[in-house]
């Protein structure tokens, strides 16, 4: 692959980081206007990271992956909802 094909595919996944970014700075917005301000200071560490691995990607900066956003965003929303559902309900269950 050439260096400029590289350069292209990393200013690529750089705009969706940044994308990512942003949606989640407005969730952090509409979480603000629930007053769930737990969720405000986890969300708004996750606009950071994101914003971060962007920018590294557009600076070619070399670092280590913790996980690909393409494999985030590919999970199955629907699935993950249920099976925390699932898990919130058996531990209240255990409470009881």
């Amino acid at each position: 692959m050439s260096y400029t094909m590289k350069k292209s595919k990393r200013a690529g996944r750089a705009g969706i980081w940044m994308d990512e970014a942003k949606y989640d700075f407005d969730t952090c917005l509409e979480l603000h206007k629930l007053e769930r301000y737990n969720w405000v200071c986890t969300c708004s560490q996750q606009v950071g990271e994101k914003a971060i691995k962007s920018l590294f990607l557009l600076k070619g900066v070399d670092f280590p992956w913790t996980h690909s956003i393409v494999d985030l965003l590919d999970e199955l929303k629907e699935e993950c909802l249920k099976n925390s559902r699932r898990v919130l309900e058996w531990a209240e269950k255990q409470t009881q």
